[in-house]
């Protein structure tokens, strides 16, 4: 180093350490590649004289600025701090869960400087993976692809197929009513999810005779000339009736003692049935045992169609007293 300037520098130590933080913190500046000898191109001034403690001024100082900069103690390099992220973005945002349907789904990786979102740019040749996250060993759909890299634009394309009813109705059901997929770059520690909403068929189902409180509950004696009559109507997701659909009708119990008929004389513990030209199916359930139950006996009648993963549910109890008791207390059966 020149004599002459190392005595300039040991006699001017404190200028010298504060005109490079304050050329470092500097917002016109920033963003730009400077060093010590940069800044004093016509001296031989390094930042490799400067103490520890100054070093470590340095690093407290220029913390003031840290969204624009990164560097360390040890590299007084003023370089442009970037943050990358991922947006995720899916042609639809609900989708039937009928098991066909699909829609195409993209990530876009980016950089930008925190302090200036403007100047964001694409990303390109990094890596993307993709997930469906599920709390479940069952997965609520498909994708076409669980990685991919990145094009001109930073962006990775691929489909999401949905699941079918049938799959939903495995998960608890918490998780039937949407999910989400993770686009995920590890080395840059990006992510996005995207969501998506199952639609299902909406409607209600109501038992005639019922308790005359709530419309899903009803009794009958055990006798099989005298059934309930259970209907459920059902519309699509713009709330018009679904016409002509079909729609299955189960006891939920494994040892049922009632049975289901429907309209053409059909009987068994499951029935498919044709919604009318109002959306509303109906199904008559009686009681089938040989012989009237000990105890009032409640079973469980389910109504769902192809999009439905949660069925509506109707329940009807039966006992030889059960008319007479709820008669003369009200209480439900």
């Amino acid at each position: 180093m020149n004599q002459n300037f190392k005595k300039l520098f040991e006699d001017n130590r404190s200028k010298f350490v504060n005109d490079y933080i304050n050329s470092c913190i500097n917002p016109e500046l920033a963003g730009k590649k400077y060093t010590t000898s940069t800044l004093y191109r016509n001296t031989e001034f390094s930042a490799y004289f400067l103490s520890s403690e100054e070093r470590e001024e340095v690093y407290r100082q220029l913390l003031t600025w840290t969204p624009l900069l990164t560097w360390s103690p040890n590299d007084l390099t003023v370089k442009e701090k970037r943050a990358y992220a991922i947006k995720a973005e899916s042609q639809a945002k609900e989708i039937k869960p009928d098991g066909i349907t699909k829609t195409t789904v993209s990530g876009q990786l980016y950089s930008y400087n925190p302090a200036d979102k403007s100047s964001s740019t694409h990303v390109s040749g990094k890596t993307l993976n993709f997930e469906i996250i599920s709390t479940e060993r069952i997965k609520p759909g498909e994708l076409s692809a669980y990685s991919g890299t990145t094009d001109a634009e930073g962006r990775v394309t691929f489909t999401y197929t949905a699941p079918s009813a049938q799959t939903l109705g495995q998960m608890s059901p918490s998780n039937r009513t949407g999910t989400s997929i993770r686009i995920r770059n590890d080395e840059l520690n990006a992510e996005d999810l995207v969501y998506f909403t199952f639609i299902t068929d909406k409607g209600k189902i109501w038992v005639e005779p019922g308790t005359g409180i709530l419309s899903s509950i009803g009794f009958i004696p055990p006798d099989k000339r005298y059934p309930a009559y259970i209907s459920a109507n059902f519309f699509d997701e713009n709330m018009e009736p679904l016409v002509n659909s079909e729609v299955l009708f189960s006891i939920k119990e494994e040892n049922a003692a009632g049975m289901l008929r429907s309209s053409d004389g059909r009987e068994g513990r499951q029935i498919s049935v044709k919604t009318d030209e109002t959306g509303i199916a109906g199904i008559q359930y009686c009681y089938a045992a040989s012989a009237p139950p000990k105890n009032r006996l409640t079973e469980t009648i389910e109504a769902k169609t192809a999009n439905m993963a949660t069925p509506f549910k109707a329940y009807v109890s039966t006992g030889l007293n059960l008319v007479i008791d709820n008669a003369d207390t009200g209480t439900l059966p």
